[in-house]
């Protein structure tokens, strides 16, 4: 725009030249040259005002050394709010092994975190969600753009410039794109900066398993490959740092964040209950005959998989976490697209044949009435915003509600399409226009009527489409149970 504004001054400027309107020319050349100096300052000063880009100051591909300060520094943010007791449930904070990034980890240490906010926080909360972003750099820098644009985000630090705004990232960071490095990368700067108000969930991909079969591990050999080994260890240990499950509290209801669903065999309100210094749970015990004796509809779906509170309470090799985690409800999961479609165990059959299963899926019925279980009188649970499942979303562009549309009791996002949908990685990503990078805000928490807005973003940050809708701030409507 600045560009075609010169060129129009530049063009008038001639014609005034040469139309003799004095009888010497010696005043026009004078008015010529002192438009084109005034011309020239102010284009010096325009490019000096010119604020950078979040791809120019962040854009860059990461060396091993970068990655290496990066994942120091989110590891000593993460010590400092981590290790104090007084911050964990029952002060059972997790094992100390797990900052070691240097340490091979024998454990799996799935937990717990939360947002509690008074009536007033509530009111002036804007809560951002993205889906799976599955190692899409350019996603992460346009949504950031676009906050950038909205004074929402200081390009240069990263910084949250409002106190009301927290991020939440619902896991599944890496793998199927190419460059997943940078996406942590970027991540773990923009929590390290913003340590109370950013949340970085653990998906189903941040899994060594998960990595060797769907490319991050071919990306780390291919940037790497005199350290990869190292590199795999760290990104192991760093993917320990991050909670399976966060909820937002506030005066009466709260919001289920995970990356999949529900896990059967954890209720949360003994956790939402304690004071608001506590916002940590380790989770090493499901009870899930109990849930199952309350729900009979999951008998078939859950209860031959067993109680996993031996193998999450013991050690084990972290290698084995993809095979665990499918049994792992905050990990592995779907939910229904029909309502009228029964809860069942998946299974996903393999080209070779072989079959495997991948979790449950649950029904709308079953969903409501896990939802009502898990609330009380004094707290109950609104919903649940999570990701993972790319065919409900992809149909809208990266947002999909379940069941009821002012009251849906299942929001699932998804912040690009995948570059990759074959675990060989054969497939690219489409260039058909369906090309797209999304995320989504919540506000307005303690409204009668919940703000929430869908953003589909082009490459640049510019915005392509914003839907808005109004959610029923209880929920769903527990009359149909």
């Amino acid at each position: 725009m600045v560009f075609r504004k010169h060129i129009f001054l530049i063009f008038s400027l001639f014609l005034l030249n040469s139309v003799d309107l004095y009888p010497g020319r010696q005043f026009q050349f004078s008015v010529l040259t002192a438009s084109l100096v005034a011309l020239s300052a102010y284009t010096i000063r325009a490019r000096r005002q010119r604020q950078p880009t979040i791809e120019e100051l962040h854009g860059a591909d990461i060396s091993y050394d970068e990655l290496v300060n990066r994942l120091q520094e989110f590891l000593r943010i993460s010590q400092q709010s981590m290790q104090n007791v007084s911050r964990w449930c029952g002060a059972r904070e997790i094992g100390p092994d797990v900052f070691d990034l240097d340490k091979t980890q024998e454990r799996f240490y799935p937990f717990a975190s939360r947002f509690v906010l008074s009536a007033q926080e509530a009111r002036d909360a804007k809560f951002n969600f993205w889906g799976d972003i599955h190692g899409n750099r350019e996603t992460l820098l346009a949504s950031f753009q676009h906050l950038v644009n909205e004074n929402i985000l200081d390009p240069r630090s990263l910084k949250i410039k409002d106190r009301n705004v927290r991020c939440i990232f619902l896991g599944d960071y890496v793998d199927r794109g190419d460059n997943g490095v940078e996406v942590l990368v970027l991540l773990m700067k923009l929590k390290c900066v913003n340590p109370e108000s950013v949340i970085l969930l653990r998906g189903n991909h941040e899994d060594p398993v998960m990595n060797a079969s769907y490319m991050f591990h071919r990306e780390l050999e291919r940037r790497f490959p005199e350290t990869m080994q190292i590199a795999r260890k760290k990104l192991i240990n760093f993917f320990s740092l991050l909670p399976v499950v966060c909820y937002i509290q506030y005066p009466g209801y709260f919001i289920q964040c995970s990356h999949t669903g529900l896990e059967v065999g954890y209720d949360p309100q003994p956790f939402l209950s304690l004071e608001r210094q506590v916002i940590y749970d380790r989770i090493d015990h499901l009870q899930r005959a109990e849930m199952v004796a309350r729900i009979p509809e999951l008998e078939s779906a859950v209860l031959h998989i067993g109680d996993l509170s031996d193998r999450i309470a013991t050690s084990y090799d972290p290698t084995m976490i993809a095979q665990e985690a499918k049994l792992f409800g905050f990990l592995w999961g779907d939910f229904a697209q029909s309502e009228k479609t029964s809860t069942i165990l998946q299974r996903i059959k393999f080209k070779n044949g072989a079959t495997a299963e991948r979790g449950v899926l649950w029904s709308a019925d079953t969903t409501r009435t896990f939802l009502n279980i898990i609330s009380s009188d004094e707290l109950r649970a609104a919903r649940i915003i999570r990701g993972h499942q790319h065919d409900l979303a992809l149909a809208s562009r990266g947002m999909h509600l379940s069941w009821e549309r002012d009251r849906p009791e299942v929001i699932t996002l998804l912040a690009n399409p995948p570059e990759r949908h074959e675990s060989n990685g054969d497939a690219g990503p489409a260039d058909d226009g369906s090309q797209f990078h999304s995320y989504a805000r919540l506000t307005d928490l303690a409204a009668e009527q919940q703000k929430l807005t869908h953003f589909v973003l082009d490459a640049d940050g510019s915005l392509r489409q914003e839907d808005t809708r109004y959610l029923h701030a209880r929920g769903f409507d527990f009359a149909h149970l």
